[in-house]
């Protein structure tokens, strides 16, 4: 009997262990993912890719390569962004498509995301995806994030605003102080208008703190002038709410700037309209002579001969 029940028990045992190494093998083929890193899963995506190129219809055959470049990134990124390059230049798809593709690799390992973006065909897909992974990249590593980008991006380009904007957001100060390193020029310019006008809306009092602490003479009125233009169009009642009690020498400055501004774009203003000069009157004819045009007195007009006929003489005065 009992050797029954020891029977019995490492029949169990081997029962659970089974179980146990099938659940095992479920776990590892899930963790796997469905598509592997492997040359017949390449070949697949290689073909889908020649396929989708021979589609004759622009807006079907950017679909069908949008298709391989998501099926492709798992495991051959390069397909990926191959099937990118080959969209249309304004396919709809294409900038929604790059950013998918760049979040994903961004989570896996930045270094490849950033290989990856320089993989790919134009410049300007090129930008767009950097740009994507600086956002990415800006709450964790600011300083690389905005390695990223070019400066001449800046008076360009959507996505390179649109970090500085989000570095704005958090650190106003510190992005500002970024953009003061800048060479004079657009890009410059543009990157500052971006921060101050950011930074005065959202929280004057500091913005206006920060520029008080400058030291340098031509970079605060520069700072006080995008400052103006960046609130010259609200109205002042708005502004006073605005800036509630405020009465800092900065504020005064700005202040003084919206007006030159308003001064300088205001139309000009025609001068009034002058009088013709009065047309002299016509010299008085000599004395005893008749003004031209008149009769005169004691003589009658001769009467207008018909057309043609001969001007009859004058009948000799009666006795």
């Amino acid at each position: 009997m009992a050797a029954l029940l020891v029977s019995c028990d490492k029949s169990q045992d081997s029962g659970n262990s089974a179980d146990a190494n099938d659940s095992k093998a479920k776990v590892a083929r899930a963790g796997r993912g469905p598509r592997e890193n492997t040359p017949h899963s390449r070949k697949e995506q290689r073909n889908a890719l020649d396929a989708a190129m021979k589609i004759e219809a622009p807006e079907a055959r950017d679909q069908a390569l949008a298709e391989v470049a998501r099926n492709a990134l798992k495991f051959a990124p390069e397909i990926s962004a191959e099937a990118i390059n080959r969209l249309s230049a304004d396919s709809p798809v294409k900038l929604p498509l790059l950013w998918e593709c760049v979040k994903f690799l961004v989570e896996q390992n930045p270094d490849e995301a950033l290989a990856w973006a320089a993989s790919l065909g134009s410049e300007k897909d090129k930008a767009a995806a950097q740009a994507k992974i600086a956002l990415l990249l800006l709450s964790s590593d600011p300083q690389r994030a905005l390695g990223l980008i070019s400066r001449s991006d800046l008076a360009t380009d959507a996505g390179a605003v649109q970090v500085l904007r989000s570095w704005t957001a958090s650190a106003p100060a510190d992005a500002a102080a970024w953009v003061l390193k800048f060479p004079p020029g657009e890009s410059r310019n543009a990157a500052f208008k971006t921060v101050v006008s950011q930074w005065v809306s959202a929280n004057s009092k500091d913005a206006f703190s920060w520029v008080a602490s400058l030291t340098n003479n031509s970079v605060r009125k520069e700072a006080t002038r995008v400052m103006a233009e960046s609130l010259a169009g609200i109205p002042k009642p708005i502004r006073e709410i605005q800036f509630g009690l405020d009465d800092s020498d900065i504020r005064k400055e700005v202040e003084q700037q919206i007006a030159q501004i308003a001064k300088e774009t205001e139309p000009e203003t025609a001068p009034p309209e002058t009088a013709p000069p009065e047309a002299a009157p016509p010299e008085a004819p000599p004395p005893g002579t008749a003004p031209p045009g008149t009769v005169p007195p004691g003589t009658v007009p001769p009467e207008a001969a018909p057309p043609g006929a001969a001007p009859s003489e004058a009948a000799p005065p009666e006795e």
